[in-house]
């Protein structure tokens, strides 16, 4: 009734704060009718001999010859996923707050960083590397103070989205991801000198952000921060804190159409309430109920070319 959908409302205004990676995705909506396979479309033009793309002088009375263009299915197979609080009769008497929306708010921080983590682990191993500093970094347990991003390292990948055609946001810059420790190394980086701009200065609150997390603008590549950004682990477990000497970060630069999802409104996230004595003989004096969310997802790589990723160190905080 009324009240479901108040809390499935609640469930998708509390996700969406925190969908970093996925708010710069391709969106498709969830299939139905139609399997649990999603399917993403790449075009391409087609190679040498196959009619021109640009347009050309003609011949007044000859047929012109006919372009080419390709088109690649990039499919994924859609998964579900829930997560489950259990509340009992005496949390409810006694608690003064609501206990249900309480519940749907920290599963829905669940639900958000499932999401997150399920998209990084797809494209991780998509994009060029471009290491901070331009040099070769070796192993990732190697990667230390010395490689630490700077300005140049945002500008190097950006002109290389540019260099192969990728196309740019609406305001025709690039967007990347970057973990809070690489993002206070962009913003005291001083070579980045003016061409820092915070997202907010001299604007009303938020005016000039495009996206969730937006920290400021770069030459270009809008900086997006989240602690969900990749970290790379050294391989021996008494080493997987992060430090600079001993770890470091991936920062993902990304153009659009880089990668698809399945649109979140579609994907039928849904949080379900069982009230104390809905178990029936399973409950036999209504002691347990439960607030759970379930919902149907999927990510996949659409274009590799359209991302770009910056191994770098970080300077401990």
């Amino acid at each position: 009734g009324a009240m479901k959908e108040f809390y499935d409302k609640q469930l998708l205004d509390n996700l969406y704060p925190t969908l970093y990676l996925y708010q710069l995705a391709t969106k498709k909506p969830l299939p139905r009718g139609s399997g649990k396979v999603i399917h993403f479309k790449k075009y391409f033009k087609a190679g040498a001999g196959s009619g021109h793309v640009i347009p050309y002088a003609i011949t007044e009375g000859t047929a012109i010859g006919l372009s080419a263009l390709s088109a690649a299915s990039i499919s994924t197979t859609v998964a579900g996923y829930a997560a489950a609080i259990g509340i009992n009769d005496f949390v409810i008497m006694t608690v003064p707050d609501d206990t249900v929306k309480s519940s749907v708010f920290e599963l829905s921080k669940g639900y958000a960083l499932k999401m997150e983590r399920q998209i990084r682990t797809v494209i991780s191993g998509s994009g060029t590397i471009l290491p901070a500093g331009n040099t070769a970094t070796g192993s990732s347990s190697l990667i230390g103070t010395a490689s630490t991003i700077n300005a140049v390292d945002l500008m190097r990948a950006a002109a290389a989205l540019r260099q192969g055609d990728a196309r740019g946001w609406p305001d025709n810059t690039v967007a990347a991801i970057v973990h809070p420790r690489v993002g206070f190394d962009v913003r005291n980086d001083a070579t980045a000198g003016t061409g820092w701009v915070y997202a907010n200065a001299g604007f009303a609150q938020g005016a000039q952000r495009l996206w969730q997390g937006e920290i400021g603008n770069l030459y270009g590549c809008r900086v997006i921060e989240s602690t969900e950004a990749k970290q790379l682990l050294p391989t021996t477990a008494s080493l997987f804190k992060i430090s600079a000497g001993a770890s470091g970060f991936v920062t993902q630069v990304i153009a659009p159409g880089a990668y698809g999802v399945v649109e979140l409104e579609s994907a039928r996230a849904k949080v379900f309430v069982k009230q104390p004595g809905s178990a029936g003989h399973l409950d036999p004096v209504n002691q347990k109920g439960s607030v759970g969310v379930k919902g149907y997802y999927a990510a996949v790589v659409i274009d590799a070319a359209r991302m770009k990723r910056i191994p770098s160190g970080g300077h401990t905080l």
